[in-house]
C-alpha cells in the first residue's frame, strides 16, 4: 500500500476489494475513510474497469436490507410477479389470445406473495373477476364464481363447511 501521499491503497489492493471481493465503492470508501468520489477517481486512475449491472453485488430477496416479504407494497408484488412469470399473454378465463388485447396478472385468492396465485386475464375478465362494486378483500364470499378457480382446484373460502354461503344454500 502507498502511504507516501496519505493514501492507504494501491492498484492491487483496490482490484482485490472491488473486482475479487466485489465490494461496492461505498463499502471501500468506508473502509479507508474517504468519500466515494475519491475511490471512483482512483479506480479510473488505475484503469480498473467498472462492473456492469450484472456484476454488481446486488442482494436480492430476503438478503436485501429493504426486503419486506409479505408486507411489501402493491407495486412491489406486481414487479415480483412480472419478474417470475413474465408478461401475461392470454386470458385463462375466456381463452382469448389476440395481440391487440391487454392482459394482466390477477391475484386469485389474496395470497399476493405466491406466484402460483395469479392468473393471466384480459381486461374484461379481470374487471369481472375483481368486480369493483363488491370489495372481495373484505368479504371473499362476494367474489364471482370463476372457471380459473375451478380449473386450478382452488377452493373458495365460502365453499368451506360452516361458512355463511354454504349454510344459506343448505336450507334450500
Amino acid at each position: 500500500m502507498d502511504n507516501s501521499k496519505g493514501r492507504y491503497w494501491d492498484k492491487p489492493w483496490l482490484e482485490q476489494k472491488y473486482l475479487v471481493e466485489k465490494l461496492t465503492i461505498a463499502e471501500i470508501a468506508s473502509i479507508v475513510g474517504v468519500g466515494q468520489v475519491t475511490i471512483y477517481r482512483e479506480l479510473v486512475k488505475f484503469g480498473i474497469p467498472r462492473r456492469g449491472p450484472k456484476d454488481k453485488n446486488m442482494k436480492r430477496g430476503p438478503a436485501n436490507g429493504n426486503w419486506r416479504g409479505s408486507k411489501a407494497s402493491y407495486s412491489a408484488f406486481h414487479k415480483r410477479i412480472y419478474k417470475v412469470l413474465g408478461k401475461a399473454t392470454r386470458c385463462e378465463e375466456c381463452g382469448r389470445d389476440d395481440d391487440g388485447t391487454v392482459y394482466n396478472w390477477a391475484n386469485l385468492t389474496g395470497k399476493f406473495d405466491d406466484p402460483n396465485d395469479y392468473a393471466s386475464l384480459c381486461r374484461k375478465c379481470h374487471m369481472a373477476f375483481d368486480d369493483p362494486n363488491k370489495n372481495r378483500r373484505k368479504d371473499p364470499c362476494k367474489k364471482p364464481v370463476s372457471n380459473i378457480l375451478r380449473i386450478r382446484g382452488i377452493q373458495s373460502p365460502c365453499d368451506v363447511p360452516g361458512s355463511q354461503k354454504v349454510a344459506a344454500n343448505a336450507g334450500t
